[in-house]
């Protein structure tokens, strides 16, 4: 059971991660190899 709410957690964060780091990528494209994330 908590395996599971932990896994959906870890999840949503991946989503949130990959819209602020797409987000990023738009506003600057010049710092991309610098605020790449290190998964």
């Amino acid at each position: 059971m908590m395996y599971k709410i932990v896994l959906r957690k870890n999840a949503r964060l991946n989503v949130i991660r990959r819209e602020q780091y797409q987000s990023r990528m738009k506003n600057d494209k010049g710092d991309l190899l610098a605020s790449e994330p290190k998964d």
